[in-house]
C-alpha cells in the first residue's frame, strides 16, 4: 500500500450482506459501523443480545439509515452455533462477508458448554464450526471473503497439542489466549491452501489490530503489569485498530493475506500487508489443526471433500 489506508475509502457496500461476530463493541463494534455506514446490511452476532442492541441503536443514532439486524450467537456452544447457522440460512440466500472477529481473554481456567478450554474453544473452535456452517453461503457469490481476526501474541505461541484444553498444565491466561491467536491463522492459511486446491474464488484472509484500547485490550495491561502511562502511549483507538480488519475485508488483498498496522512492532498505524510467525505457516501444523478441529466440533468443510 503506497498510501495511508482508512475507512474513508471503503467502496460503497450495497447489496452486501455480512455478518460480525462480537460486533456489539471494541473492533467488531468499529467494523459493524463503518460497513454499516457504506450501505451494507450487517448482521450483529453476538451472545449478548442487550449489548448488541444497545450497539445497533448507537449505529443508528450516527446512521439513521443503517441496515442492521442483531443475532444471538454463542460461540462457547456448538449447539448454538448450529442454531444460528439454521437462522442464516432461513433469512439469506447469500454472505458475501464473514468477520470472525470475536474473541475471550480469561483471568481463569473456563471451559465451553462442550468442554474445551474458553480461549481455544470460543476464538478457534467457535469461528471453525461457524465457517464451516455457512460455508455453502459463502460460495454463493463469487467475491465473498472470510475475515479471521487474529492477534500480534501468536507470535511468540505454541499449539500444547497433548493438552489443548489445559486439563493438565498450569493454566496461563496469555499462553491460552496466544494458542488460539496462533489456531486463528493456522486455519486462514489451511483454508486458503484447501480452496486454492479445489479454484474457488473464496478469499480467505486475516488481520490483527495491533495494541488498540478495547475491553479485552485491558487484560494484556493486567497480564503484563504495563503502567497507566505506558498503555497510553502504546495503544490506538479502536476506531484505527478496527482498520487492518477492514481493510482485510474490502481492500485490495489476497487470500492467504496477513494485515496489521504498520508502525512499529506492528502495534499502531495504519492498515498494511505483514508476516505472520514460522508456526503459523507450518504446513503440518495446519493440517493437523483442521483434523483436530474437525473431529472436536463435528464440522467438515464439504465442499472441501
Amino acid at each position: 500500500m503506497e498510501t495511508k489506508w482508512d475507512a474513508d475509502r471503503i467502496e460503497n457496500q450495497k447489496g452486501k450482506v455480512v455478518i460480525v461476530t462480537g460486533a456489539n463493541c471494541g473492533i467488531g463494534y468499529e467494523t459493524a459501523l463503518e460497513m454499516s455506514r457504506n450501505g451494507a446490511e450487517v448482521i450483529l452476532a453476538c451472545r449478548d443480545v442487550d449489548r448488541g442492541m444497545g450497539a445497533i441503536q448507537n449505529i443508528i443514532e450516527e446512521i439513521p439509515k443503517a441496515n442492521l439486524v442483531m443475532a444471538s450467537l454463542d460461540l462457547s456452544d456448538l449447539n448454538r452455533i448450529e442454531k444460528f447457522s439454521d437462522q442464516i440460512h432461513e433469512n439469506y440466500r447469500k454472505i458475501d462477508l464473514l468477520i470472525n472477529n470475536a474473541g475471550v481473554m480469561m483471568d481463569s481456567l473456563t471451559m465451553t458448554k462442550q468442554g474445551f478450554e474458553f480461549h481455544f474453544g470460543i476464538n478457534h473452535l467457535g469461528h471453525f464450526a461457524l465457517t464451516g456452517h455457512i460455508l455453502d453461503l459463502l460460495l454463493v457469490e463469487g467475491d465473498s471473503r472470510v475475515v479471521n481476526v487474529a492477534s500480534i501474541a501468536e507470535k511468540k505461541a505454541k499449539i500444547f497439542w497433548d493438552d489443548l484444553n489445559c486439563e493438565r498444565r498450569k493454566y496461563s491466561m496469555w499462553k491460552n489466549y496466544s494458542q488460539s491467536k496462533l489456531a486463528n491463522l493456522l486455519f486462514t492459511f489451511e483454508f486458503k491452501r484447501r480452496f486454492d486446491s479445489i479454484g474457488h474464488s473464496l478469499k480467505i484472509v486475516a488481520a490483527h489490530p495491533g495494541l488498540t484500547a478495547t475491553n479485552l485490550s485491558r487484560n494484556v495491561r493486567k497480564e503484563n503489569q504495563i503502567s497507566d502511562l505506558l498503555w497510553r502511549k502504546m495503544t490506538q483507538h479502536q476506531s484505527i485498530g478496527a482498520l487492518p480488519t477492514l481493510y482485510a475485508a474490502v481492500g485490495d488483498v489476497e487470500s492467504g493475506d496477513y494485515i496489521g498496522p504498520d508502525g512499529i512492532m506492528e502495534f499502531r498505524g495504519y492498515p498494511t500487508k505483514v508476516n505472520s510467525s514460522r508456526s503459523a505457516r507450518n504446513v503440518v501444523s495446519s493440517r493437523k489443526l483442521w483434523e483436530i478441529s474437525e473431529d472436536l466440533t463435528g464440522v467438515e468443510f464439504n465442499i472441501l471433500a
